[in-house]
């Protein structure tokens, strides 16, 4: 699947360019759990779902972002006995990973483990998967914070991520908006941008499209496939500035997702980020 390079508007007005060594990539993917893949409806080909095989698939999606600088997975599963040792291999560290106790799967957060020292980490007191970590960039020094999150699915669940976000924002964001600390905030959301007015952060941009093809229908899934941009970056104005991002591709409602084309039913979102 190709996937090119798009200016961000803010780089194009941007004047001077960003510092040396100031730019980060950043990777979010909701991987699709493996002990969720049966719920997908007869038309994805087992082997497509089979997990020896589509977690090389989405190892593979990583690569092809080239080996970001950090990583953020959400329905992550398998984390101890695939996730850690193969990101391991592949120069990073792993900073945190947050589960829900109702679920089986979390949040992992991954960095690259010669750029960047872990000065701590925070998860919420709450029913909601959400990990960030401080983090300090060794060739500028400068002290960031990566956080990622996965709200309540479902068109029911408005209320119920209402009150997530409400949890995030007043325990781990505001403060650190109100400290003056660079927040790059990503994950999936399962929901548009526009429904979190209230959260501290510039929204970047939807980036990417997942889609919903699971056994068995629902109204809110609408019986087939449905794209919605529900995987968002948000960041602190100022402070972090998106350079550049991988765009859309073209695809047909009816693109299989997961599939032989792809190994998650959502697309990963990687951006370049100035933090300063």
């Amino acid at each position: 699947m190709h996937r090119a390079w798009v200016t961000a508007a803010a780089a194009e007005a941007a004047q001077p360019p960003p510092p040396r060594g100031s730019t980060h990539r950043v990777f979010h993917m909701n991987v699709l759990a493996d002990c969720l893949a049966s719920d997908f409806d007869e038309s994805t080909p087992p082997e497509a779902l089979a997990w020896h095989a589509r977690s090389l698939r989405l190892l593979g999606v990583i690569e092809a972002a080239g080996w970001p600088d950090l990583v953020a997975l959400a329905e992550c599963d398998h984390h101890e006995d695939f996730w850690c040792p193969r990101l391991k291999a592949a120069g990073y560290e792993a900073v945190a990973y947050s589960v829900v106790s109702t679920r089986a799967h979390g949040v992992a957060l991954f960095a690259n483990a010669t750029r960047y020292t872990v000065r701590g980490c925070v998860h919420v007191q709450a029913r909601v998967a959400f990990a960030a970590a401080a983090l300090v960039c060794r060739r500028t020094l400068t002290t960031f914070v990566l956080a990622a999150t996965h709200l309540k699915a479902e068109e029911a669940g408005a209320e119920e991520r209402a009150v997530q976000m409400r949890a995030i924002t007043d325990n781990v964001l505001a403060p650190l908006v109100h400290l003056g600390l660079p927040v790059v905030f990503t994950g999936d959301f399962n929901a548009p941008a526009d429904e979190f007015p209230s959260l501290p952060l510039a929204h970047v941009c939807a980036l990417s499209w997942t889609t919903y093809k699971r056994r068995p229908p629902t109204a809110w899934q609408g019986g087939g496939t449905v794209r919605r941009a529900i995987d968002h970056f948000f960041v602190t104005p100022r402070t972090v500035t998106p350079l550049r991002f991988l765009d859309v591709p073209a695809a047909e409602p009816d693109t299989p997702l997961p599939g032989t084309l792809y190994p998650s039913d959502h697309l990963a979102i990687v951006a370049d980020f100035a933090i300063v």
